[in-house]
């Protein structure tokens, strides 16, 4: 296997192991998010299929979660810059 497949295979292996993102990978390797991203999508099918299916899976688990972090990160945002009330009853 040439270099950059032995690559592709360790940056499967670290995502399966942590359940990565593709950011956290390319952070990790040094490398850039498309690199990771085209390393996982292109190559690594290619090299070892039944790796590719088992990133494929987590992947898919980190991009259905994104949405969820990206509210609840809003969330906590608003909250912090949201002043206190207090609820009175003006009758």
């Amino acid at each position: 296997m040439p270099d950059l497949d032995k690559l592709a295979c360790q940056e499967a292996q670290y995502i399966i192991d942590t359940h990565a993102s593709l950011q956290k990978t390319a952070d990790h390797f040094g490398r850039s998010q498309s690199s990771v991203h085209n390393d996982m999508r292109i190559r690594l099918p290619k090299v070892n299929p039944e790796l590719a299916a088992k990133v494929d899976k987590i992947l898919a688990e980190n991009f259905a979660e994104r949405t969820i972090r990206a509210g609840l990160a809003t969330r906590a945002k608003w909250d912090e810059k949201r002043p206190l009330t207090i609820f009175t009853d003006k009758r």
